[in-house]
């Protein structure tokens, strides 16, 4: 953490940003801890994205980042693979279980295209093995690198993605043939949505609510 959290409160937080993404590794700031010539997580965002989301308790360097009624969505950026020493499901895991809920949580990432990597003009990257699965693991969403992946149209499918939920965890285990489901005050057609034991939740399969929809379940 290089300055604190970004809203759009903050002075030029655009340029405090590229400032923090670019830093140089050689200035004591840029290097908290002393890690030596180079970042040892440079290329495993994904451990870099867990201890983020770890150290986010009270009094903690990210305090304040994660609001217990707001969707988490970590967009990871690389032309490599993800080289984590753990593997891409342990870390995913471990980010769900700090946010408290699957449904919660979206992680995508702009990365090399799967299976076989990308190559456009003079960009080219290797395959994002790791952030592929990660981005399919939590319904997340993933741009190839090689393209022209800040189109607004793509941005657009990025923004969706942290605002629309299609997976609402229930409190208690519910009696299945009980679940009913109002979306603004109406019963949507039962073919839209389903119940997910293993998560507990009911999952919209299509027809996702919209922004600023109420959605109500009752079981």
């Amino acid at each position: 953490n290089l300055g604190g959290i970004l809203t759009p409160n903050t002075p030029n937080y655009v340029t405090t940003f590229q400032n923090s993404v670019q830093c140089d590794w050689s200035v004591p700031e840029c290097n908290p801890f002393n890690f030596g010539s180079s970042d040892p997580y440079e290329e495993a965002l994904l451990t870099t994205a867990s201890l983020s989301v770890e150290n986010t308790d009270p009094g903690e360097c990210n305090a304040g980042i994660m609001r217990s009624d707001a969707l988490l969505h970590i967009v990871l950026v690389s032309d490599e693979p993800e080289q984590s020493d753990q593997d891409w499901q342990t870390l995913a895991d471990q980010i769900i279980t700090k946010k408290g809920s699957a449904g919660m949580v979206r992680i995508s990432a702009i990365a090399g295209d799967y299976p076989s990597g990308c190559e456009s003009g003079s960009n080219s990257a290797d395959v994002g093995t790791g952030y592929w699965e990660a981005t399919n693991y939590t319904n997340g969403v993933f741009l190839s690198i090689c393209s022209a992946w800040a189109d607004p149209a793509n941005i657009e499918l990025l923004a969706e993605a942290s605002v629309l939920l299609d997976t609402y965890p229930l409190n208690t285990e519910p009696v299945e043939g009980t679940i009913r489901v109002y979306v603004n005050g109406a019963e949507p057609s039962s073919d839209i949505w389903f119940y997910d034991e293993s998560l507990n939740s009911v999952v919209f399969s299509q027809s996702v609510p919209g922004e600023e929809s109420q959605v109500r379940i009752e079981y």
